[in-house]
């Protein structure tokens, strides 16, 4: 592929620790398009890869996300978040040293992107990133683009993220909030 799928303009400008990006491994990628197309009004635009399909999700001119069949049969479907690393294969080592394990790569794919698919002590999964080209531009998400990330865990303590503070919404639904370590 030789454009940059993350940003239609490439921006040159890497933002460590944002989500920029979202994928989809699937079961079945035709359902997967067709079910996030009729409940969000997502456009799915599929690019040959040479030894796959991959299927951009654009929003206008940016590119939030893609899908891809899953890599092993006996996978469940699930979305994994991308959040750029100045170095990636520094990053896939700093999260083994921390406790966490790399399930793939570091890989490259040429003219777009290295990566590596990691799971941390809990067993939460994201992908280190690092676009060949930079990221999109920083802003307010448009109707239609992912604007928050969970990360969900049984032992908040065990990391050292930030600061969390709990509330509840009128109808008694709990919110965390949280502030990261960077402020």
């Amino acid at each position: 592929m030789s454009q940059n799928p993350i940003a239609a303009t490439p921006t040159a400008v890497y933002t460590p620790g944002a989500f920029v990006w979202h994928e989809l491994q699937s079961k079945d990628v035709a359902k997967s398009a067709a079910f996030y197309t009729a409940l969000l009004g997502w456009t799915v635009k599929a690019v040959d890869m040479g030894t796959m399909t991959y299927h951009l999700l654009p929003i206008g001119d940016k590119q939030i996300g893609g899908m891809l069949p899953v890599q092993a049969a006996s996978m469940p479907s699930f979305w994994t978040g991308d959040v750029p690393v100045p170095d990636v294969d520094w990053a896939a080592a700093t999260a083994t040293a921390a406790g966490g394990q790399i399930a793939a790569g570091p890989l490259g794919i040429p003219n777009v992107s290295r990566f590596a698919i990691s799971i941390d002590p809990q067993g939460a999964v994201i992908a280190l990133f690092k676009s060949a080209h930079g990221d999109p531009a920083t802003g307010r998400p448009e109707v239609g683009e992912f604007c928050w990330n969970n990360l969900d865990t049984t032992d908040v303590a065990a990391g050292d993220f930030g600061t969390f503070s709990v509330i509840q919404d009128p109808t008694g639904a709990v919110i965390s909030l949280f502030q990261g370590n960077e402020g």
